[in-house]
């Protein structure tokens, strides 16, 4: 979170306009061959659709609810920004009174090479917009709620936006996940599951993915996940790197000993599922054998949805 003496001047309660509009399409054709109907979902600003032609990643969008930093969310119905010509995310940056956006403007370049990608980096504009925090994430809950009511309609079966968006991925997103708004170390994490599996780069919280650095946890366990001591290893058609060429043995510690670290912050209502990548005594396949701890911590209140940390 950024303190207030470093945040740009604003005007005394210049907030824009923000809505997730969420809305349930069809009979309409789908990616799926089975689906009859699809859930879409568009960001207006100030009543204007920011992005017709494109889809919103509500993953990438509920994350932005708590931390700063660049999402991609806008993406290619596909799944995939870069399909739809979008190289630069959404920068979001959490200040103690509002969040704000800056958009590439345009926000979309199809056609272009990679020398004018690269181009385009060094001559990139951004519009600016300024919410109000609560109001941000009331909007992006109210979307989610709608979202997932439409899985129950009955025009089934139903698809999500964008392609690749399961609909239990969609059932388990929830916003909120820290006590504190930035996510900063002491805080506490309130989200309901905690998932870690295959190695330690990505924690998946409240379906939302989160990489070591940007959970709220001292450096030495954020470490963790630094496989540097480890040579590639060669395999079949090529290398392995990171993780997948250290010991077995101790990828399961180092994940243990984040799992540990992470029940000590997290309330008693967190359940932190860690999945083993076990080798198979007979054919050499990884089996997945999952273990279950709670946190530790008496629920503690969130303090930072809006208004000064």
């Amino acid at each position: 979170m950024n303190p207030a003496s470093n945040a740009p001047h604003f005007a005394e309660h210049s907030f824009d306009r923000f809505e997730l509009r969420v809305e349930l399409q069809g009979p309409c054709e789908t990616y799926s061959e089975k689906a009859r109907s699809r859930i879409t979902q568009s960001v207006f600003i100030n009543g204007k659709n920011i992005a017709p032609e494109n889809s919103i990643d509500l993953i990438d969008l509920s994350k932005s609810c708590q931390l700063s930093g660049e999402f991609f969310i806008v993406t290619c119905g596909c799944g995939e920004a870069g399909c739809a010509g979008i190289y630069d995310g959404i920068r979001v940056t959490h200040f103690d009174d509002r969040i704000m956006w800056e958009v590439p403007d345009p926000l979309a370049h199809l056609g272009l090479s990679d020398e004018e990608v690269e181009q385009l980096g060094e001559d990139r504009v951004y519009k600016q917009f300024s919410f109000e925090s609560q109001a941000y994430l009331l909007a992006v809950e109210e979307g989610l709620r709608i979202a997932k009511g439409f899985l129950f309609c009955d025009k089934q079966p139903v698809e999500c936006s964008p392609y690749g968006m399961a609909p239990e991925r969609l059932l388990t997103l929830d916003p909120i996940v820290f006590s504190e708004r930035g996510a900063s170390v002491g805080c506490q994490i309130v989200g309901r599951t905690v998932q870690i599996r295959d190695g330690l780069y990505w924690v998946t919280i409240n379906g939302i993915y989160y990489r070591l650095d940007e959970l709220p946890i001292p450096e030495d366990i954020k470490a963790l996940n630094d496989w540097s001591g480890w040579e590639p290893k060669s395999c079949e058609g090529g290398f392995v790197f990171g993780d997948l060429a250290a010991p077995e043995h101790e990828v399961r510690r180092r994940v243990r000993v984040l799992a540990r670290h992470l029940a000590t912050i997290a309330h008693r209502r967190t359940e932190i599922q860690v999945t083993d990548r076990v080798r198979s005594c007979k054919d050499g396949l990884r089996i997945g054998r999952r273990i279950s701890i709670w946190g530790q911590l008496p629920y503690k209140a969130i303090t930072a949805v809006s208004g000064e940390l």
